[in-house]
């Protein structure tokens, strides 16, 4: 505990057996069952990021996690998502796959990406109701899956 003290803590949030170690340190100790079960919390408090955050999105799973985030991270930002299949393309990488949500159609996200091919599922009522101004099931250009968005004939 010297350290972070000497570092600028100002208190130490610990366990007994932690508490036994810091009776020295010179700053005020809490002692809670479980330190890093509350760590989380008291950061949000301190930083205030409780509230009125930014959308968070989180990914979780056995593996592709890293992966996944990266893609949902450049296709929040279109040019983001353009630089990151420009690197693929450098990369070497043939194919690409990409959920294409019905928000990301209405908010532009992925304008000027060229498909070839284009899978159209199933639209629930709210995925027509949340984008009615863009989105139209009976039109293949309203899904970005006719020219100039996608490829006719090329296969």
């Amino acid at each position: 505990m010297g350290a972070a003290v000497a570092a600028g803590a100002a208190a130490v949030i610990t366990d007994r057996a932690g508490a036994e170690l810091s009776a020295d340190a010179g700053v005020p100790i809490a002692v809670v069952d479980d330190p890093r079960g509350i760590l989380g919390e008291i950061s949000a408090w301190i930083y205030g990021t409780e509230q009125n955050v930014p959308i968070m999105l989180g990914v979780t799973g056995t593996s592709g996690k890293t992966s996944v985030a990266h893609l949902v991270k450049a296709i929040l930002e279109a040019p983001e998502f353009h630089a990151l299949l420009a690197h693929m393309r450098e990369r070497g990488v043939e194919a690409v796959a990409d959920e294409v949500s019905a928000q990301a159609l209405a908010r532009h996200r992925v304008d000027g990406i060229v498909f070839d091919v284009a899978g159209f599922t199933n639209p629930s009522r709210t995925t027509i109701s949340t984008t009615s101004a863009t989105w139209a099931p009976t039109s293949a250009r309203s899904c970005r899956c006719s020219p100039p968005n996608a490829v006719v004939g090329r296969w």
